[in-house]
């Protein structure tokens, strides 16, 4: 009798145990799949893409992008502002983006800085995107001025970009509206380093 309760008991551990194990599989392969949403590319210049879940603002200046890199000599200054003005529309439109890992405007930043910006955003603005908040679309932006400057990070000197924007939404929900936005150039490319 006690070694019918013994192999009862294992077997009902067992049965536990593989329970789990299917469950833990289970929801590992649902989180991963819902972790990774992707978006057609519709459009490309240069290594800067644009993606089908893009609002029309966005579309647009993505085309004066292009127009720059077409362009024989680049207008540094005209590019650094699209770009500043791309990020800005791309990360404060959360009303396109399906999870709190889908930060915008990531493809403009220094490569260094991607890491702690995402875990930033996905901790402050991109925090509650899975819930049933409204979210804004940014709907209009504006550049007050342009500034050459330099940058220095590792104490290594870079000409530098600070662009003044002021943007609205469709419905004001409380979002920033206006901000300085620093690029660096290196390599003739320019890559966003910091938001004021």
């Amino acid at each position: 009798m006690k070694k019918l309760n013994l192999i009862s008991r294992i077997l009902k551990i067992l049965m536990l145990i593989i329970i789990i194990i299917v469950l833990v599989y289970v929801f590992l392969l649902f989180f991963s799949k819902k972790n990774n949403v992707s978006y057609d590319v519709t459009d490309k210049v240069d290594s800067y893409v644009l993606l089908s879940r893009d609002s029309d603002l966005y579309k647009s200046y993505f085309n004066d992008l292009k127009e720059v890199f077409e362009s024989e000599n680049i207008d540094y200054e005209k590019y650094a502002t699209i770009i500043s003005k791309l990020f800005i529309i791309d990360f404060y439109t959360l009303s396109n983006k399906n999870l709190n890992n889908d930060i915008g405007g990531i493809q403009y930043l220094k490569d260094e800085l991607k890491e702690n910006f995402i875990l930033n955003a996905k901790n402050t603005i991109y925090k509650y995107i899975n819930s049933d908040v409204e979210f804004p679309t940014v709907s209009n932006i504006t550049c007050d001025k342009v500034e050459s400057s330099t940058y220095e990070i590792d104490n290594v000197s870079y000409d530098a970009y600070l662009v003044n924007l002021k943007w609205n939404y469709e419905k004001d929900l409380g979002y920033d509206d206006e901000g300085t936005i620093v690029l660096i150039k290196d390599n003739d490319r320019l890559y966003i380093v910091e938001k004021k």
